[in-house]
């Protein structure tokens, strides 16, 4: 984020650009830069904590048996 708009002519313009970090917060606001610069970006809204917790949730889904009927 602190170099972003210095480093802007290292990011392809004719690309999509997709920004992710941990919470969603800076990958949001870099989203914004890079759109006022002209860029087509994408923000994964919730970032790596939500990717985390469906990913653990369905581990734990596909892991899981019903109640009762453990082996």
């Amino acid at each position: 984020m602190d170099e972003l708009r210095e480093r802007l002519n290292e990011v392809e313009r004719n690309k999509p650009v997709y920004v992710i970090c941990q919470s969603g917060l800076r990958s949001y606001i870099a989203c914004r830069i890079l759109a006022g610069y002209g860029y087509e970006a994408y923000n994964f809204a919730g970032g790596f904590r939500l990717y985390d917790a469906v990913a653990h949730d369905r581990r734990l889904t596909e892991s899981a048996s019903a109640c009762g009927m453990d082996q």
